[in-house]
């Protein structure tokens, strides 16, 4: 999404696979701070359907979890996606018929 008046762009990402036949996903808004560098939107703010758990088979406190997805966040080549030419989303009116 571009913002009209600053002409800085923002949006969301989600990543997935699959683990063992389980899905996994993770998603996280971002935001361009000046152009052409874009940074998370909210670094606290980030959604994973997995539990993360220490070596004792405890679930990890929020702090600990958000460091550990802040880490795989920044691991994942999506800022270099953001960088690939733009254009209009696609839809397929044949993927709607009955």
């Amino acid at each position: 999404m571009d913002d009209a008046r600053s002409g800085l762009r923002s949006g969301q990402e989600v990543w997935a696979t699959e683990a063992n036949g389980e899905p996994i996903q993770i998603a996280w808004e971002w935001t361009e701070i000046q152009p052409d560098v874009v940074a998370l939107f909210d670094p606290m703010n980030i959604l994973c359907n997995v539990a993360l758990i220490d070596g004792e088979g405890h679930t990890l406190a929020r702090s600990k979890r958000m460091l550990h997805l802040n880490n795989v966040v920044h691991q994942l080549g999506w800022r270099e996606c953001l960088d690939e030419p733009r254009s209009p989303p696609r839809f397929s009116l044949s993927a709607w018929a009955p």
